[in-house]
């Protein structure tokens, strides 16, 4: 997982790109990760940039973590 952990904050040191992303499989940009799905979502507040991600199967309900991922940066 350090090695995930790594390659979200490389993500999220792009910061160029706020839009929710989905990545399934061979998609997903973390080698380490391509066994699952994720969804992520790159944040802004105060200058810093900060990542909000789901990682889980390939038949993650993709719908129900893209609404999680707005609420919490709603209260982040």
């Amino acid at each position: 997982m350090d090695s995930i952990d790594l390659a979200v904050r490389k993500l999220a040191a792009t910061g160029s790109n706020l839009t929710p992303q989905v990545f399934i499989g061979d998609e997903n940009p973390i080698r380490e990760a391509r066994r699952y799905s994720m969804v992520v979502r790159l944040i802004s507040r105060g200058g810093a940039v900060g990542v909000l991600a789901v990682v889980g199967p390939k038949r993650l309900r993709y719908d129900e973590s893209l609404l999680l991922l707005e609420a919490l940066e709603n209260i982040a």
